[in-house]
């Protein structure tokens, strides 16, 4: 079991979740904007939410500023976190632009929302990143279906399923307590919606 909580943990990485988000999206409303826009938004979501963030960390656990590149220590999220936050913020104002799907701005918005909060909790909570991306992506996954998009019911029971695998994963690992577990989905779901019913 312990293998299958590994597995979960690495392929439902928090990092991906930005992307994939994006992608549903893109793909759900790629007939509102030309082909040449989808690629240029995909090179920037990918570079902003992954390649950035992960080449920040990477720079920063060389030069010794943080003891572990998979950020164990609650310390060492610190300055990763921030910089992640500040990487979906000013990649969330360059998707602003693309008038003809807002969900694309909120979307990344409320991601920075949900990484700010996780480092200002830093000093009581480590909240699991993994259960509070999963959490953000599956908010989506449901606006677009309860706005008429066309992922089924059954897709998205699916979606909920892993999402409650991801937790149990952290939980099995002894990566998180249940209260940091419950803290990421609270902190992935809630933001989206805020940031739903503002814009």
């Amino acid at each position: 079991m312990r293998i299958v909580a590994h597995v979960i943990s690495y392929v439902i990485h928090p990092s991906l979740m930005p992307f994939l988000g994006i992608l549903a999206l893109l793909q759900t409303y790629h007939y509102t904007f030309p082909e040449a826009l989808y690629y240029r938004i995909i090179i920037l979501v990918v570079s902003g939410t992954y390649l950035l963030p992960l080449l920040a960390t990477t720079i920063i656990y060389k030069i010794g500023y943080i003891s572990s590149i998979k950020m164990v220590k609650s310390e060492d999220r610190k300055t990763p976190f921030l910089l992640t936050a500040i990487f979906f913020y000013f990649t969330a104002q360059i998707l602003k632009s693309v008038e003809a799907i807002p969900l694309l701005y909120i979307y990344l918005m409320a991601a920075s929302v949900t990484v700010f909060i996780q480092l200002t909790a830093l000093g009581k909570y480590k909240i699991s990143a993994h259960t509070a991306g999963i959490a953000g992506l599956m908010t989506l996954l449901t606006i677009m279906h309860l706005q008429g998009g066309n992922l089924s019911i059954h897709w998205l029971g699916g979606g909920y399923l892993i999402m409650g695998l991801v937790g149990w994963s952290r939980l099995f690992l002894q990566a998180h307590t249940q209260t940091e577990v419950f803290l990421g989905y609270l902190s992935g779901m809630v933001p989206l919606v805020i940031f739903v019913f503002i814009f």
